[in-house]
């Protein structure tokens, strides 16, 4: 979560003539971009991993894992991966082919790979949502997690490289 695992930033899983069954494996078999805690890259790919991690911890898809235990318990009532045709959503991209504007549909190609759900991309939601997400984060997480967690996200475990991160976060504009 720190970025500094060596796992190259990015690679097209979805032109390897892969499954996205095989995506995990694809990754591992990548050879490393740069030695384990020699710097700080952020990387969409560990965010894949991360997110299969918490499929085989949960027994569940993520998609189910984040509603349940953070969009639930947050309030957060308009936020998804491949949300439904009904919901309002911003336009990602145009479609190549069609020269449509896409709505709905996650832009990151990787993450659409996977079936829109990934651990790196592909949650939408509105600007209330969004505002709630930020109000618990600027309560520091309280009723949400545990204010130890919270510290422990906003440090700075990265403060000799160009890249400062917390875990999860990219830390910006402020003194660790």
């Amino acid at each position: 979560m720190t970025h500094t695992s060596g796992i190259k930033a990015h690679f097209p899983l979805w032109l390897r003539g892969i499954s996205p069954n095989d995506a995990v494996a694809e990754i591992l078999r990548e050879p490393f971009g740069y030695e384990t805690g020699s710097n700080a890259v952020y990387t969409c790919m560990g965010y894949i991993l991360l997110g299969k991690i918490i499929e085989k911890i949960e027994n569940e898809p993520l998609d189910r894992v984040v509603k349940r235990l953070v969009f639930e318990p947050l309030g957060m009532k308009n936020s998804f991966y491949c949300p439904p045709a009904d919901k309002i959503c911003a336009a990602t991209e145009r479609d190549v082919d069609s020269g449509e504007i896409i709505c709905g549909v996650v832009h990151d190609e990787n993450a659409r790979f996977l079936g829109g759900v990934s651990g790196n991309a592909g949650i939408f939601c509105t600007l209330d949502d969004c505002i709630i997400f930020a109000e618990m984060l600027a309560k520091k997480g309280e009723g949400f997690i545990s204010k130890r967690i919270f510290e422990l996200a906003i440090t700075d475990h990265t403060p000799n490289f160009d890249e400062h991160r917390g875990l999860g976060f990219q830390l910006v504009g402020r003194r660790y």
